[in-house]
C-alpha cells in the first residue's frame, strides 16, 4: 500500500505537468493559466454549495435520529472533491469535478460500502434503566449492540429484551 501511494505522489503530479505543458503548446501560456484559476474558482463555489446542502441533509438526518452514513460519505466527497479542484491539474480538476456529480457520488459510495463493510447484521436494543448511577451517566438510557458477521442470511432469533410481564 506504501508502495502504491508513493507511486501515486510521483506519477500523477509528472502526468499533471506533461498536460499543461501540453495544453500550453496546444493553445498558449495565457489560456492554460486562466483555465486552471477558473476550474479552481468554479470547483471552490461549486463544492461550496453541494457541501452546505449536504450540511443541511446531515442535519435534519440527525434531527429525524437517523444515522447519516451516507450525507458523511457525501460529505467527504466533496472536501476531496475540493481538494482536488483547487489542486492545478487536468486529471485532479476531472476527478474532482467528477466527484461533485450526485449520481457519481452514489456510485462511489455504493462501492465504498460494499468494499470496506462486511456483510453482517446489526442488532440493537434500547430500554430504559431505572438504575439512579445509570441514569447520572448517560440520562437514563442504555444501549447494547451487537456485530456478527454472517455469509450466510441470519436465522430469526429471539427477542433479548427484558421481559416486562413478569
Amino acid at each position: 500500500m506504501f508502495y502504491l501511494v508513493l507511486l501515486l505522489l510521483i506519477v500523477v503530479p509528472v502526468a499533471e505537468l506533461w498536460l499543461l505543458v501540453r495544453l500550453a503548446q496546444a493553445t498558449n501560456w495565457a489560456t492554460t493559466v486562466a483555465i486552471v484559476l477558473v476550474t479552481g474558482i468554479l470547483g471552490a463555489a461549486l463544492a461550496r454549495q453541494q457541501g452546505l446542502g449536504v450540511y443541511r441533509r446531515i442535519r435534519e438526518q440527525f434531527s429525524e435520529g437517523k444515522t447519516p452514513t451516507g450525507e458523511l460519505l457525501d460529505g467527504l466527497m466533496i472536501l476531496v472533491a475540493a481538494a482536488f479542484l483547487l489542486t492545478p491539474g487536468i486529471l485532479t480538476d476531472g476527478v474532482g469535478f467528477l466527484l461533485l456529480l450526485p449520481p457519481a457520488r452514489v456510485l462511489i459510495r455504493d462501492w465504498l460500502i460494499r468494499r470496506m463493510v462486511p456483510p453482517g447484521v446489526v442488532e440493537v436494543y434500547s430500554f430504559a434503566s431505572s438504575r439512579r448511577g445509570n441514569k447520572e451517566k448517560n440520562g437514563g438510557n442504555e444501549i447494547e449492540a451487537e456485530y456478527t458477521v454472517e455469509r450466510e442470511p441470519p436465522e430469526p432469533k429471539e427477542s433479548r429484551l427484558p421481559n416486562t410481564a413478569e
